[in-house]
């Protein structure tokens, strides 16, 4: 395996060499693959390759490897941010929570878990803090909160932030110190003050938050979270900010958003001002064609990882998992379409459609629906809350359900729909579900409702992803079905 590794370095050495166009991104992307690969052995892809449900795979531990590409120890900031807590993966509770759960639970199935991308630099998406960088001159400084406070902990060189993060991060501070910005400052908590000064002093100052993205296909997407009423109260410190930042990023989307609540909301939803740039950025599909992204709609945190999980998604039906052929797929929570392009994209549906509550998902769906190379006559989308697109029929005549929902889980009548006997209700013709979860708690506890449930549901698969190395957080992809 080392052989394979050096042979790889040679190649990408011998492109460069006669001036093959190879992106950074991309090669930092296979170096990573391909080390991590060496870290844990052939085994490390066994947990997605399996032929049959609920085997043992040695993959379950092996990925999350303590090895030291794979520490968090070594990152300057370990000790005093407040974004990552584990050093090693290995030693995740949330891990040994979720192992527990299904032993318990459903004896019949082997949870396993894996870590698909390394330890460092797998994060493209962060929102910084900002404080003061002086008490006496404009300037601010970018980090996280230290845990339980308003003290914010610089961190340049933060190790799960992909390069180009950090790098805009710095050139963003060094900006504003020219362009005369301020940070945001917030009076002492006790005075318990309100936006008219009513109880005390309101808040000062200009930029509250930054958020950062970085696609491989795109120039980093930067987004100013500014304590305005409307734009033009933002000049003319936004204006200058912008001018000193065009020369490094001439080509990137950018954003602004209006944000003078004195809660500790980040974003406000309805505050979104496209300064300049493209409007979307786009991330590849798994084979040829793009999705869509602006800042007003979701985005996966480590978007190389969660490929990982739709690959899978996309490959069970080859391992024996299904029961039932993926025909006719309706999915709930779809976002821009993550997952319901990509699997149209690859033909494991010719008839999809997908539902999400947030308008602005949808103009990034059909953008994305244009550039799929398969068939997608039968493709579409409806702004639409989960349990309202169960009562316009969206899940009638389906075969497979896929649920992506928020850390909080399934909405009830979601959840009682699934329940419903087979050919009854308004989910009665699934036969496949597939949930990806982000929040462990919400998993456990639907998964108990549909134990308890009459829908007769069998759990064929549960495994667990690593998505964000250096936090106590797993996604667990469960696919049930039922005869």
């Amino acid at each position: 395996m080392f052989v394979r590794f050096l042979a790889f370095l040679a190649l990408v050495t011998a492109a460069a060499s006669f001036n093959v166009p190879v992106a950074s991104f991309e090669i930092r992307k296979a170096i990573s693959r391909t080390a991590l690969k060496m870290e844990t052995d052939d085994a490390s892809d066994a947990n997605l390759e399996k032929e049959t449900p609920g085997s043992s795979s040695s993959s379950s531990s092996s990925s999350s490897s303590s090895s030291t590409h794979n520490l968090l120890s070594d990152c300057p900031h370990f000790s005093t941010c407040s974004g990552c807590t584990l050093a090693d993966p290995a030693t995740s509770k949330i891990l040994q929570t979720s192992r527990s759960f299904f032993e318990r639970t459903f004896p019949d199935v082997t949870y396993t878990h894996t870590q698909p991308t390394l330890s460092k630099s797998w994060r493209n998406q962060a929102k910084l803090a900002t404080s003061p960088l002086s008490k006496f001159k404009p300037g601010v400084q970018l980090g996280l909160y230290a845990s339980g406070t308003h003290t914010l902990v610089p961190i340049p060189d933060c190790s799960v932030h992909s390069p180009e993060i950090n790098s805009a991060a710095t050139s963003i501070q060094k900006a504003t110190i020219k362009a005369g910005v301020t940070s945001y400052v917030k009076p002492d908590q006790s005075n318990r003050v309100n936006k008219s000064g009513k109880n005390g002093p309101p808040p000062t100052g200009h930029l509250r938050y930054v958020q950062l993205n970085t696609f491989p296909s795109s120039p980093p997407t930067l987004s100013f979270v500014w304590n305005s009423e409307n734009y033009k109260s933002t000049q003319p410190h936004l204006s200058r900010l912008l001018k000193l930042l065009s020369p490094t990023y001439p080509n990137s989307s950018i954003w602004l958003n209006l944000n003078t609540s004195t809660r500790n909301n980040i974003i406000n939803n309805d505050g979104w001002v496209h300064l300049k740039g493209p409007f979307y950025t786009t991330y590849p599909l798994l084979s040829g064609g793009n999705l869509y992204y602006n800042p007003k709609v979701f985005c996966q945190g480590n978007m190389e990882g969660f490929m990982e999980i739709i690959s899978r998604i996309i490959n069970l039906s080859n391992h024996g998992i299904l029961k039932n052929r993926i025909e006719k797929v309706v999915e709930l929570y779809a976002g821009v379409g993550c997952i319901g392009l990509n699997l149209v994209n690859e033909g494991v549906t010719g008839d999809y459609v997908g539902s999400d509550v947030n308008p602005e998902n949808l103009e990034c769906f059909m953008k994305g629906r244009k550039t799929v190379k398969k068939e997608y006559q039968r493709c579409e989308y409806k702004s639409l809350d989960a349990g309202v697109s169960l009562d316009k029929g969206l899940g009638r005549g389906r075969d497979t359900l896929i649920v992506d929902p928020p850390r909080m889980g399934l909405e009830e009548g979601v959840l009682r729909e699934i329940n419903g006997r087979r050919g009854e209700g308004k989910l009665g013709d699934v036969r496949n579900l597939i949930y990806v979860s982000c929040g462990l708690d919400g998993l456990m506890r639907d998964l108990e409702g549909i134990k308890k449930g009459g829908g007769g549901w069998e759990v064929r698969l549960a495994e667990g992803y690593v998505l964000f190395p250096g936090s106590e957080h797993v996604e667990t992809l469960v696919v049930l079905t039922r005869d």
